[in-house]
C-alpha cells in the first residue's frame, strides 16, 4: 500500500512515494482507450463505454463484474452444448439455426416459428389415445399395426395388387349395383345371399323326400289341360264351355260363364276361321304372342262374385270371399307341394271400398309375372292380364277346397285362362297357351 504524503513527509520519502505511484499507474501510452492523455480521461472513456449500471437487466446491478458472472451462470457450461460449436454462444445458435432451416419453406399454414408449426401438426394429428389400433403410443406404431393387418398386397387375388383401394374398387365393380338385386334385401350381399339360401332351403332335395319340391315341369292335372271345355282328346278345336272337375268351380254363390275363345287358324291373323273377341286379344298381347294364328283352342272362364262369405280371408282390414273351389279333390299328398298356374284379369270391381281381388291364402307363395310377391297379393282392374303362379305345401291333408284361392266380393268380374295344377313345386314359366 502506498503511503500518503503529509506536511511531515521528508523530501526523499516523498520522492519514493511518487515513484511508487508512477510504477502503479504504469505507462499510459499502452492504454487501450482512445484517450491516452491521462488516467482520468481514460477512466471516463471506459465509464462512458460501460454505461449506467443501474440500467442492467441482471438481478445484480452492483457492478459490471457481478452482472457478467450472473450472465455466465445463466448461460451454463458451454462444454455441455450438443452443438458442434461449443466455444461461443453465437456460433452455437447459428449452428442450430442452420439445422432448423428457413421457416418460410415450412409446408404448414403457420410459418412464424417451429413451435407454432409443430402445434399445428399436433392439432392435425389429433388425440393418439382415441386411435382404434392397439398401439396408441405413436403414429408410426399405429401405422405399422395397420400395415400388418392389411397383409401382403402381392397375395391379393384381384387383378389390381398395387393398393387396397384399387383392389376394393375392383371387387366393388365385380359385385355390381346392389339395388339391381331381385332379392328383397338389397343393402349387402350377405343379407341377399341369406335370403336366397333360406328360399333354396325349402326347394332343394333333402334326406326327407317328402320335403322335396321339384322344380321341373310336371303333368298338368287339369281336365283338358285347362281349356275349360269338353273336347275330344288331342283335338285342337273346342266347342262346348265347361269347368266341371276343374279347380275353377263356383263357390259362395258365384257364377262361371263362357268368355272369349282362342280360335285356331283365326281370321284376325290371316286364317280361315272366325275372329276372336277383345278379351282374348288382350290376353294374347299380355302373353307377348305376335300375330298368333294357330294353336290349341281354349275358353276364358268368366267368374262373377257371389254373396256367400264362407272361408273369408282378411287382408289389410278388408274381407275377401273365395269365389272358386276345386271340389275338395285330391291335389297332392300330405306334406307335399302343389302349384297352380294361370292367367287372371279383374274386369270389374263392384265394391268401391275394395282395392281389387286377392290370389292365394296366407300360407301360399304367389308369383306375379314370374316375381315372388309373397302371400295374398292384390290384383287390380288397372293391372289387366297377369300371369299368376300359386304354390302351397299341404301339411295335414291331401286337399284344400279353395286352392288356389281366388277371392273377391259380390258382383266382381274375374277372368281366368289356361289353368294348370301340378303335384309339387313347379315353375312352367310364363306360358303362352294351354299346358
Amino acid at each position: 500500500m502506498i503511503d500518503n504524503v503529509t506536511n511531515y513527509t521528508k523530501f526523499l520519502r516523498w520522492k519514493e512515494i511518487t515513484n511508487e505511484i508512477i510504477s502503479s499507474v504504469g505507462d499510459i501510452t499502452t492504454l487501450t482507450t482512445d484517450d491516452k492523455s491521462n488516467l482520468v480521461n481514460a477512466i471516463n472513456e471506459v465509464f462512458a463505454d460501460l454505461g449506467n449500471i443501474d440500467l442492467l437487466t441482471t438481478t445484480d446491478k452492483s457492478n459490471a463484474v457481478n452482472a457478467i458472472i450472473e450472465i455466465v451462470a445463466d448461460i451454463g457450461d458451454m462444454t455441455l452444448l450438443k452443438t458442434t460449436t461449443k466455444t461461443i454462444i453465437v456460433g452455437a445458435i447459428n449452428e442450430v439455426f442452420d439445422n432448423v432451416g428457413p421457416l418460410e419453406t415450412l409446408t404448414t399454414t403457420n410459418k412464424t416459428s417451429c413451435v407454432n408449426a409443430i402445434n399445428e401438426l399436433d392439432g392435425e394429428i389429433g388425440d393418439l389415445t382415441t386411435l382404434s389400433t392397439d398401439e396408441k403410443g405413436t403414429l408410426v406404431g399405429a401405422t405399422n399395426e395397420v400395415f400388418g393387418n392389411v397383409g401382403d398386397l402381392s397375395t391379393l387375388t384381384t387383378d389390381d395388387t398395387g393398393s387396397i383401394v384399387g383392389a376394393v374398387n375392383e371387387v366393388d365393380a365385380n359385385v355390381g349395383d346392389l339395388t339391381a338385386l331381385t332379392t328383397t334385401a338389397q343393402d349387402d350381399l350377405v343379407d341377399a345371399i341369406n335370403e336366397v339360401d333360406a328360399d333354396v332351403a325349402t326347394r332343394v332335395l333333402t334326406s326327407d323326400f317328402d320335403t322335396y319340391k321339384p322344380t321341373i315341369q310336371s303333368v298338368n292335372n287339369e281336365p283338358q289341360i285347362g281349356r275349360f271345355s269338353i273336347a275330344t282328346k288331342n283335338s285342337v278345336a273346342v266347342t262346348t264351355f265347361n269347368t266341371d272337375d276343374t279347380v275353377i268351380q263356383e263357390f259362395n254363390s258365384s257364377s262361371i260363364a263362357e268368355g272369349d275363345q282362342f280360335i285356331n287358324d283365326n281370321a284376325d291373323n290371316g286364317g280361315l276361321g272366325a275372329s276372336m273377341g277383345a278379351d282374348i286379344q288382350q290376353l294374347l298381347s299380355a302373353m307377348l304372342r305376335v300375330s298368333p294364328r294357330y294353336g290349341y283352342e281354349y275358353f276364358i272362364a268368366e267368374i262373377t262374385g257371389g254373396t256367400g262369405t264362407t272361408n273369408t280371408i282378411t287382408v289389410s282390414t278388408i274381407d275377401y270371399n273365395p269365389q272358386t273351389t276345386n271340389g275338395n279333390k285330391f291335389i297332392t299328398r300330405i306334406d307335399q307341394w302343389v302349384t297352380w298356374v294361370g292367367w287372371i284379369k279383374l274386369t270389374t270391381l263392384n265394391n268401391a271400398g275394395d282395392l281389387g281381388i286377392i290370389v292365394g291364402d296366407a300360407d301360399s307363395t304367389v308369383y306375379i309375372d314370374g316375381t315372388d310377391v309373397g302371400a295374398s297379393p292384390l290384383i287390380t282392374v288397372a293391372d289387366g292380364w297377369k300371369h299368376v303362379r300359386v304354390t302351397k305345401q299341404l301339411t295335414d291333408s291331401e286337399f284344400d277346397e279353395n286352392f288356389p284361392m281366388i277371392a273377391g266380393n259380390v258382383s266382381d268380374v274375374i277372368q281366368v285362362a289356361c289353368s294348370g295344377i301340378y303335384n309339387g313345386f313347379v315353375d312352367v314359366g310364363l306360358h303362352k297357351g294351354v299346358i
